[in-house]
């Protein structure tokens, strides 16, 4: 009994003294986990300020490694440019020292030809008729005429670009009329190279100042010294007769185109070719009474009709090509209505011109029986037995 007592004491000493031990252990526990803590939140600071210190040391590194890049560049630079430098003082102290080249004298350029090659040339001696002189790059030549008891000095410029042209750009023709002492200058007429030349119709109170009338300033038109002359008359082209100064008439019957045949006829044509579809009757009788007092030859190369034909009458000798043809109709006004008295008169003159021809009133009538719209193209045989070709 005593001795279970006794143990029940040894184990309530033991249960104290546990309880008493059991405080301090818990403390010491709580005091070793406040320690851990410290040392663990010392060592993340501690990691952080390492981390920290690395990637400056890092940067600082990179950057001065790309400042000692652009520094051996800029010392690299500069060491090249030096190079270059040496080189080329080098090469302009050789070049200095070269002799230097020998200067050649430049071959005289070749002299020009006399004024222009397709310029006509005064005789020595010459008197002011058909004299010659040049202004720049523009020649004159001038020729005296004489109209109505009036000497005129018809001049006719040239405007070539260079001094070294053989062909000139364009020309032009007039006169200088003194008129209570006035000087009254008239155009004739204007040119380019390898055409006819074109009339400049004159105006009423020019003529009337200077005393001339239109067939006066169109004979001085003719007489216009061109350098060229008239081109027109160039060697004929035709099969049969082959004749030398011929003009070509084509293109429609006017006053204009008339006015060109005549110019040629006063500038030496001998023949006029013909190849018209017409045109205004009066012109072609105007045109006829020049081709007859001009004693010409007249040829049909193409086809004459119309008031063609009237013109192609004009000539003492009169032929159409093989593969030619002229044709006739009536004829009508296309400005005005015709009168019974003027369409009389017309026919009249018709037929007066027809006879002083050589053709037979049977031209005329067949022309007279064909519509002004249709045309009658005469056969070989009417042209002979007419009258109406020469050959």
């Amino acid at each position: 009994m005593r001795e279970q007592h006794d143990t029940q004491l040894l184990e309530q000493v033991i249960r104290a003294n546990a309880q008493r031990l059991e405080a301090p252990a818990k403390e010491l526990s709580a005091a070793s986990d406040r320690r851990n803590q410290e040392v663990s939140a010392q060592a993340h600071s501690d990691v952080a300020a390492a981390d920290s210190s690395a990637s400056t040391a890092l940067i600082r590194a990179q950057a001065y490694r790309a400042v000692m890049v652009l520094l051996a560049m800029s010392v690299l630079a500069i060491a090249i440019g030096f190079a270059i430098w040496l080189v080329l003082g080098a090469e302009t102290e050789r070049q200095a020292q070269l002799p230097a080249p020998a200067i050649e004298t430049p071959a005289p350029a070749p002299a020009p030809a006399a004024i222009w090659p397709n310029m006509p040339q005064p005789p020595v001696g010459a008197d002011d008729e058909d004299s010659v002189i040049t202004t720049n790059f523009s020649l004159f030549q001038s020729k005296n005429v004489s109209i109505r008891n009036s000497s005129f000095e018809v001049t006719a410029g040239h405007h070539f670009n260079r001094g070294t042209d053989t062909q000139f750009e364009y020309a032009w023709c007039y006169i200088n009329a003194a008129v209570e002492g006035i000087t009254i200058k008239v155009t004739l007429g204007y040119k380019l190279p390898a055409e006819s030349p074109s009339v400049e119709p004159p105006s009423t109170s020019e003529l009337n100042k200077i005393g001339l009338e239109r067939n006066d300033h169109l004979e001085l038109f003719n007489a216009c010294p061109w350098l060229d002359g008239n081109p027109d008359l160039a060697a004929s082209s035709l099969s049969a007769p082959a004749v030398s100064n011929s003009y070509h008439f084509t293109g429609d019957v006017t006053a204009a185109s008339v006015d060109k045949m005549i110019a040629a006829l006063k500038n030496g044509a001998r023949t006029v070719a013909f190849d018209s579809p017409g045109g205004l009757i009066n012109e072609a009788m105007r045109g006829y009474a020049e081709l007859r007092n001009a004693g010409v030859t007249t040829v049909v190369s193409g086809e004459c009709a119309s008031a063609c034909s009237i013109l192609f009458l004009g000539g003492t000798e009169r032929d159409i090509q093989p593969m030619a043809r002229l044709g006739v109709h009536q004829w009508s006004s296309v400005s005005h209505p015709t009168h019974e008295s003027e369409a009389q008169l017309l026919s009249g003159m018709l037929v007066a011109l027809f006879k002083e021809a050589g053709v037979s009133e049977e031209f005329f009538v067949a022309g007279a029986s064909t519509g002004a719209s249709d045309m009658y193209w005469l056969t070989r045989s009417e042209l002979r037995d007419w009258g109406v070709t020469t050959s």
